[in-house]
């Protein structure tokens, strides 16, 4: 199967920081998930590498956008972790 090419505002989603060390996001770890705080943000192969630390553990995590998202075993819902950060500012 040919590889699609990624719209560009996607391709800058996954290459860009989306979040800051700090911020609340929503995450999914192989089924399972909840809300957890960024610790660490990495650049690994042109993909942006974060840190969720949930509880007393800490797991590497990919961005999930739309239908798109970056392969780790735990993924941030973009779009959900967006709405978190605005509810948090109210």
């Amino acid at each position: 199967m040919k590889k699609k090419k990624l719209p560009k505002y996607i391709q800058d989603k996954f290459k860009k920081p989306q979040f800051k060390i700090g911020d609340k996001v929503k995450f999914e770890f192989l089924g399972d998930g909840g809300i957890g705080t960024i610790s660490k943000i990495q650049k690994f192969n042109d993909t942006i590498n974060y840190m969720v630390r949930h509880d007393k553990y800490s797991y590497p995590c990919g961005l999930k956008y739309k239908d798109y998202s970056s392969y780790y075993a735990a993924t941030i819902d973009y779009d959900a972790s967006k709405k978190l950060q605005e509810n948090l500012e109210l």
